[in-house]
């Protein structure tokens, strides 16, 4: 009986099915650089962090053709600042920072696009709390191997069981802190990924 794999025909219609089932996805080595902001009865406030390095995975959908991308990244609690020792010590007891060192995000897969904003599903996890958020995705560029992204999203304090800090019951801060990452990366290596 003849083997049908030694025809030379069979052998790249092989080849060729093995190679249309596997995708190539690019990871990139990133980081981002955090703003928040929000309001109180006294005057607004704004701090700064920096996540710790992640890992970001992007691939092309097989079916739309269009680039998609997912992540989970982290930031260390004790890494927030707000240039204010005094707030700065609310805003770790608030976050129980002795008790929960880290914030985590999980970014679903998402199509990105240079040309319009596109919305993300953001999963959260704040001290014993963990919550989707929606977030936006925009400014997204690219050039060769190093890329850039804008994503904001609104948090709300109570949806993470989070108790707003206030001074002798007057000065109070807003349940609403508005977030802006600006995310940058650049290809770390190209792995093969099964659709």
């Amino acid at each position: 009986m003849k083997n049908p794999f030694r025809s030379p025909f069979t052998l790249f219609a092989t080849a060729v099915f093995i190679l249309a089932g596997t995708a190539r996805a690019e990871q990139f080595s990133a980081g981002a650089d955090i703003h928040f902001k929000g309001e109180s009865t006294l005057h607004d406030f704004e701090g700064t962090v920096s996540s710790l390095p992640f890992t970001a995975v992007m691939n092309k959908d097989a079916k739309t053709g269009q680039l998609v991308v997912k992540a989970d990244a982290a930031l260390n609690v004790k890494d927030m600042t707000t240039n204010n020792n005094k707030r700065d010590k609310n805003m770790f007891k608030m976050l129980d920072l002795s008790h929960f060192a880290t914030i985590e995000g999980h970014l679903a897969e998402t199509p990105l696009s240079e040309q319009e904003s596109t919305t993300a599903k953001l999963h959260l996890k704040i001290c014993s709390a963990e919550q989707d958020v929606t977030a936006t995705i925009s400014k997204v560029t690219r050039n060769g191997t190093e890329y850039q992204c804008t994503m904001t999203f609104p948090i709300s304090l109570k949806a993470f069981n989070l108790k707003a800090p206030s001074v002798v019951g007057l000065i109070r801060v807003s349940d609403t802190v508005e977030i802006e990452c600006t995310i940058t990366g650049h290809v770390a290596e190209t792995v093969a990924s099964d659709e």
